[in-house]
């Protein structure tokens, strides 16, 4: 059963990078993952920018063996969903890819939309548990130890934010 859901998944995410519709939803084992595609003529198309995280490829599965195709097919909507601005989605796709294959890039990713949405408690924990990994290479370590401490700065930044204006909002003419 599972794996004609996979199989039903995988024909779903080539129907949807067909097809010219813009937006299309991928079920997924109960999941539900979203990607907006520009579409001409079937081919989705590429900024021509490099994101942050274009280093961590979909493909890069190496802390824990090979991911399934639709494991690799997830990873890459969420990418296509950071890149047009659809964080949740991303985070979704991200968070699914990452149940099914014990992935570091995954989960780095999951974290780092959680950041972009400005959760930055859920970020900070996540990138703490990822740096309790044992597998984490010593690349990723540095990366997930800066995002970690930015995490850890906007947290503080806000504490600031709202004590400042409640200092504000009690002043007179305030």
């Amino acid at each position: 059963a599972a794996a004609s859901k996979q199989a039903a998944a995988a024909a779903k995410v080539q129907a949807a990078q067909r097809s010219k519709t813009s937006r299309r939803e991928v079920s997924l084992a109960g999941q539900v993952a979203s990607a907006k595609l520009d579409v001409i003529g079937g081919t989705p198309l590429r900024r021509s920018s490099a994101s942050s995280t274009d280093h961590l490829s979909s493909m890069e599965f190496s802390d824990s063996g090979e991911a399934d195709a639709a494991t690799v097919s997830l990873m890459q909507l969420g990418h296509e969903a950071n890149k047009f601005g659809d964080y949740e989605a991303a985070r979704l796709n991200f968070c699914a890819a990452s149940e099914r294959c014990d992935s570091s890039a995954a989960k780095i990713s999951a974290a780092n939309m959680s950041f972009k949405l400005g959760d930055f408690e859920t970020a900070l924990a996540e990138y703490d548990s990822l740096l309790n990994r044992k597998d984490l290479s010593a690349e990723r370590r540095s990366l997930v130890t800066k995002r970690k401490e930015s995490a850890r700065r906007a947290i503080e930044s806000e504490a600031e934010d709202k004590y400042l204006q409640s200092k504000t909002a009690g002043a007179p003419g305030g």
